[in-house]
C-alpha cells in the first residue's frame, strides 16, 4: 500500500509515497514551507482513519473530509 498525495484543483497526482507510516507522511508534510501549508484547504481521507489526527499540525487550515467510496 502506499499513501498518494493529489491535488485536487488540478486534478493531479503530486506524489505516491511508499512510506505510509504517520511520523513518516507528517515529516513529509512538515518539510513543506509554512505559507504552502496554511493555504491547504482539504484533506480528504479514506476510510482509513488512522491519518485524520496526522494534519492539523500541517495543514491548520484545512477542513478533514472522510470520503467512504
Amino acid at each position: 500500500m502506499n499513501f498518494i498525495w493529489c491535488d485536487s484543483g488540478r486534478h493531479a497526482i503530486v506524489e505516491i509515497l511508499t512510506h505510509q507510516t504517520s511520523q513518516y507522511i507528517k515529516i513529509y508534510f512538515l518539510v513543506l514551507s509554512l505559507r504552502v501549508r496554511v493555504n491547504g484547504e482539504t484533506i480528504a481521507l479514506d476510510l482509513a482513519t488512522h491519518y485524520i489526527n496526522l494534519f492539523p499540525e500541517p495543514f491548520p487550515n484545512a477542513k478533514v473530509v472522510v470520503d467512504c467510496l
